[in-house]
């Protein structure tokens, strides 16, 4: 089966029924569909070959891109029966649905307006974590948009990526989802008896090899992310604290002061003011002991519903308006007057009209009222 475009050669990798996927490396796209198609499971991965010209940077895409063979220009029948033969032997067989419910699906990332595949590791009701074939850059308010698997249901939204690693991974927050999306996506998540297992959105983000529990919570009273440390028992407590930094919006750098409250268990405490939004606090080294945890701090206008009347006073006063003005004041206009201009041709229109009925009912008045005189003397 050929594929007319890069996306429709991912998509069917996917599905999980290619045996064998076969990239001419003189189309653009090629080494991204086969480093895409090399970080699949083994029980999913297909026999990846290579189709490219002898000369220089061909080969060496072809080579870097992970392909298990690399076929060069002009084609030998030979070559590509045995290339073709060796891919059935090794490739797996395709698994039952039922079995795929944990298979990767696939996340189009749109970043500075280039569109990046990549392959999500785990979703929840709150995010998902990806696994890209290159770096994904920190920022906010990310597109992305995947297919549920074992539906027809697109995912698409807007997402905060709130952790990253330099191999592609990556943990996307979701930051913007419709509600249709959402209710599609706890539908999903029940039917799969994972619905129950995503109440802390930031913590099913980072990443789950983790042996040691991280908890962050607010405390508006004093403005202050609290993160309790919890060790897990196969984890000695380290000798010494690493150095752990908190990373926010608006440019938000602080070193964080970590102290041991009881074995096993360790609080900081970061000061974070009025700042709100996305927060990481994760060390500089990384460490089993204190993984890397996130927070989100929803803006006040989220929550805040009632009239803002700061806000509706400067804009009054920037505008030149008046702010809750008294009822007969409501159209005062204060001496001011605005230029405008009127059409007078329909008024003129309106008075020929009249004018013209008013002269033609004094031309005939008097023979009206003569008409009306001379049946009522005959009849006299």
């Amino acid at each position: 089966m050929s594929c007319p475009s890069q996306q429709k050669a991912l998509e069917l990798v996917m599905t999980g029924r290619c045996t064998t996927l076969i990239v001419d490396f003189d189309l653009p796209g090629a080494e991204e569909v086969i480093r895409m198609a090399a970080l699949l499971p083994p029980a999913q991965k297909p026999a990846l070959l290579a189709v490219a010209s002898r000369a220089w940077p061909g080969t060496g895409r072809a080579f870097q891109s992970g392909a298990s063979r690399i076929l060069y220009r002009p084609l030998d029948k030979e070559q590509v029966r045995d290339a073709l033969q060796s891919g059935e032997k090794v490739a797996p067989k395709p698994r039952r649905k039922s079995a795929r419910y944990e298979m990767k699906t696939l996340v189009y990332l749109e970043i500075d307006r280039t569109t990046i595949p990549a392959i999500s590791i785990d979703i929840g009701e709150h995010g998902l974590a990806v696994q890209a074939t290159e770096a994904v850059p920190m920022t906010a308010n990310l597109h992305f948009r995947c297919r549920l698997p074992g539906t027809e249901i697109t995912l698409q939204g807007n997402a905060d990526v709130i952790w990253a690693s330099d191999q592609g991974r990556a943990g996307l927050f979701f930051s913007k989802l419709a509600p249709a999306a959402r209710k599609h996506l706890k539908h999903w998540l029940h039917k799969r008896g994972v619905h129950g297992k995503d109440k802390e959105a930031a913590r099913d983000l980072l990443p789950h090899a983790q042996s040691s529990e991280a908890q962050a919570e607010l405390d508006s009273s004093s403005d202050q992310l609290v993160i309790n440390y919890h060790l897990s028992r196969k984890i000695d407590e380290p000798a010494a604290i690493p150095d752990i930094y908190a990373l926010g919006p608006n440019g938000f750098r602080s070193p964080v002061k970590v102290s041991k409250v009881a074995a096993g268990s360790f609080r900081a405490v970061v000061p974070i003011g009025r700042n709100q939004g996305l927060f990481r606090v994760r060390p500089l080294v990384e460490s089993r002991a204190f993984p890397e945890i996130g927070f989100y701090r929803q803006e006040d206008e989220l929550m805040d519903h009632s009239s803002n009347e700061l806000l509706l006073r400067q804009i009054a006063r920037s505008t030149g308006g008046r702010f809750d003005p008294a009822v007969k004041d409501i159209f005062n206009a204060g001496g001011r007057s605005i230029p405008s201009s009127m059409e007078l041709w329909p008024g003129l229109l309106a008075l020929a009209i009249l004018l013209n009925l008013a002269e033609l009912v004094m031309r005939k008045w008097r023979g009206l009222i003569e008409s009306i005189r001379r049946p009522a003397e005959s009849a006299a």
